[in-house]
């Protein structure tokens, strides 16, 4: 698709929108600035888009839309729930931040010791259990 900014049938200039600029802890991908071409915006990890993630090249010679921001505000992950017979402890809520499990006297962890909260708002591996340890039964 080609639009041009002048009637002439002899000449024909293609519109260009100009280069954008990546917005702060983010990237915009594009491969053309003319007419009909898009741009992608992502964020970092651990940052948020906050508006529009494509922009298009307009007959105007303008991109629609804003440029977007990235930002380190985020949902963190639910609160976990505490296992029988054993103790969660919790280094925050945030992306990234880690959960450690340990079991009381007598029962052994059946699972993964540590769980990390990931991008989604949702904490990695599933939720390990303790069972009586072998060496504890009567």
């Amino acid at each position: 698709m080609v639009g041009c900014l002048t009637k002439s049938l002899l000449r024909c200039v293609a519109v260009n929108c100009g280069s954008l600029q990546s917005p702060n802890k983010g990237t915009v991908l594009f491969k053309s600035t003319i007419f009909g071409s898009t741009a992608t915006y992502t964020c970092d990890d651990g940052y948020f888009l906050v508006g529009v993630s494509t922009r298009t090249c307009q007959l105007n010679g303008e991109w629609s839309g804003t440029t977007p921001t990235c930002t380190a505000e985020k949902v963190g992950c639910p609160p976990l729930p505490h296992i029988q017979n054993g103790i969660v402890t919790i280094l925050g809520n945030t992306v990234g931040s880690v959960s450690k499990y340990s079991c009381n006297k007598g029962f052994q962890l059946e699972g993964n010791i540590k769980r990390t909260c990931q991008k989604n708002g949702l904490w990695s591996m599933s939720e390990p259990f303790c069972r009586k340890s072998e060496l504890y039964k009567t």
